[in-house]
């Protein structure tokens, strides 16, 4: 018995001017869902009790949500705002950390001739999830400039990835000096806190104000040492500290969470044979630094 799918492409590529379309030279990893998020805002009429005169037209809000397997890391400097490349040949070096701006990027969503066109498009909130024997997994909720539909789309055919997706192995987090070497689950998300620009005579919202990061993380850990609790009740801050590898010291991404503030999110559960906990974490910022054959992200 064979099975078919359907499965949109998504392209992408970074800005030069916000909102201003671009020609993708990227594959946004492997696509798991698309929803463009497009509203209309209009306003009702009526004249009398019950006659109805016109409906006006205000405008239209674009908030696209997309989800994907995460292949290689070019997407994530438009989660934190900041990236500094260096290298002079593989393994290439990529740091993102938290800027003061964010990037937009043009985005298509095809299926055959047919493609959504999203311009202006900055994250507003994103999560990153791992779960043993799963793939890693990317959520973004974005805001955009304006949506096109393109009804006679000529398909660039980028190649997709070749490289398999990321995928979380060892389960080990560093915590501080303590290595944690049961780590069931990892979610770590954030919010850039976009505030809309007043909208234009067109109807669209021509920009987006950036405000603080909002940082948060959860792990769900099997109980096998007391630095933990010895960490809650001293409000002492440490820095989380885990990484996803293809290929050692060749291609891997790193994530570190700086000054994160414990929270304990549930009791112990005795049940089973092992004493797992779900734990919260406000971290104080985040660096991501990966290692691959990019020479750019």
């Amino acid at each position: 018995m064979s099975i078919s799918y359907s499965v949109r492409k998504l392209y992408w590529g970074k800005e030069t001017n916000y909102g201003e379309a671009v020609t993708p030279d990227s594959v946004m990893g492997l696509p798991v869902s698309w929803d463009a998020g497009l509203e209309l805002l209009e306003e009702d009429i009526y004249a009398g009790q019950r006659g109805y005169y016109a409906r006006v037209f205000i405008g239209r809000n674009v908030n696209p949500s997309v989800e994907f397997y995460l292949v290689d890391g070019k997407i994530l400097p438009f989660l934190l705002g900041s990236v500094q490349n260096s290298g002079t040949g593989a393994p290439y070096t990529h740091t993102v950390t938290l800027g003061n701006t964010l990037p937009s990027m043009t985005i298509e969503a095809v299926r055959g001739s047919i493609a959504e066109r999203v311009v202006g498009a900055m994250v507003s909130d994103w999560e990153i999830s791992l779960e043993e024997d799963g793939l890693v997994d990317v959520s973004l909720d974005l805001v955009a400039k304006d949506i096109s539909f393109l009804t006679s789309y000529t398909d660039p055919n980028l190649s997709l990835p070749t490289k398999t997706p990321f995928k979380w192995g060892n389960q080990t987090v560093q915590w501080g000096t303590t290595t944690l070497s049961k780590v069931r689950s990892i979610t770590i998300s954030g919010s850039n806190e976009l505030q809309p620009l007043p909208r234009d005579s067109d109807g669209v919202i021509p920009g987006y104000s950036i405000l603080n990061a909002e940082l948060e993380a959860e792990l769900e850990v099997v109980w096998e040492d007391y630095q933990l609790a010895l960490d809650f009740l001293n409000a002492q801050q440490r820095d989380l500290t885990f990484k996803l590898v293809r290929t050692e010291g060749q291609d891997e991404i790193t994530f570190t969470l700086t000054g994160c503030l414990l929270e304990w999110a549930s009791e112990i559960d005795y049940e089973g044979d092992e004493l797992t906990q779900t734990i919260s974490l406000r971290p104080t910022s985040i660096t991501i630094q990966g290692l691959d054959d990019i020479t750019e992200w």
